[in-house]
């Protein structure tokens, strides 16, 4: 297989820091196949990055090489570190980037046998020293080489959903993506494992989830519709569903969730489609069949 890089950064396409730094990966290689997985993180957006992480590493193939490059810390104190989770590594600033796609118990090491040169600036490190590192990954450098161990890196906490006493989940928005679909913390499993009686009390013939799941999830103190897909509800309506990253989601068909919740409320909402957020949702069974 061939060795793969991938690049996720804050850098954008209007100058040429992209294009630079898979330079350095290919001067190492020419033969590395280099994936875009995004470039159009928000200046310094470290959740942002590890969300987009989370998305996407899980659909590589074993051995692929993921270097991150979201660091505002870029000329301070702060540590490079490489991480191995789940048959893939992770390359880039200790600052919380990988704290979606691996676990603390997962292998990791601070670099420190790798250095930008004395002759260059020390504000690129993307093309200076994480990509010419993420290069010799690919091509099959172990990772303990990099340097020792680390064992307190920088963490992002998931924000883990609650219990309620109606047998329900509290949680929160945690992502909002580029259509201005909320991404939620709370796991498909919640609404995947409950059918409503009124379907049939199970899956439809494909196997997939009946379009009444008989919950309601609340997002601030607006009820939405839970369903199977877009396309279950009209247009202009809101609708939760199972979303592609394994979290419920919310979307207004045919619009835009974020800018709807956003004419409903005072909440600060501006921005959503480039941050982290924090609208608190809650799924609830309907009246009547609350859990004991």
């Amino acid at each position: 297989m061939a060795a793969i890089v991938t690049l996720t950064t804050d850098f954008g396409w209007h100058d040429g820091y992209v294009g630079a730094v898979k330079g350095a990966i290919l001067s190492v290689d020419p033969g590395i196949s280099i994936v875009d997985v995004t470039h159009l993180i928000a200046p310094g957006a470290i959740e942002q990055a590890a969300f987009a992480l989370f998305q996407a590493a899980p659909h590589f193939p074993e051995g692929t090489v993921h270097c991150v490059v979201v660091d505002p810390g870029v000329g301070t104190r702060r540590r490079a570190m490489v991480v191995r989770s789940s048959g893939q590594i992770f390359v880039g600033p200790d600052n919380g980037l990988f704290s979606f796609v691996a676990s603390r118990s997962d292998a990791m090491w601070e670099v420190t046998r790798f250095h930008v040169p004395d002759e260059r600036p020390q504000t690129f490190h993307g093309r200076d020293l994480f990509a010419p590192v993420a290069a010799r990954l690919a091509m099959g450098m172990e990772p303990g080489r990099v340097g020792p161990s680390l064992d307190d890196p920088v963490w992002l906490d998931w924000p883990e959903p609650k219990e309620t006493g109606k047998g329900g989940l509290s949680g929160e928005v945690v992502f909002v993506d580029r259509f201005g679909n909320f991404v939620t913390n709370l796991p498909n499993e919640a609404i995947l494992a409950t059918n409503d009686p009124g379907d049939g009390g199970g899956a439809g013939r494909d196997g997939r989830p009946p379009d009444r799941v008989g919950w309601t999830l609340r997002v601030l103190d607006q009820s939405v519709v839970v369903a199977r897909s877009f396309g279950s509800v009209a247009s202009g309506r809101l609708v939760a569903y199972a979303g592609s990253s394994g979290c419920i989601e919310v979307a207004v068909r045919d619009g835009s969730a974020a800018d709807r919740f956003a004419a409903w409320s005072d909440h600060d909402v501006g921005g959503l489609h480039d941050r982290m957020v924090g609208l608190s949702v809650m799924l609830e069974p309907k009246p009547g069949m609350e859990q004991e």
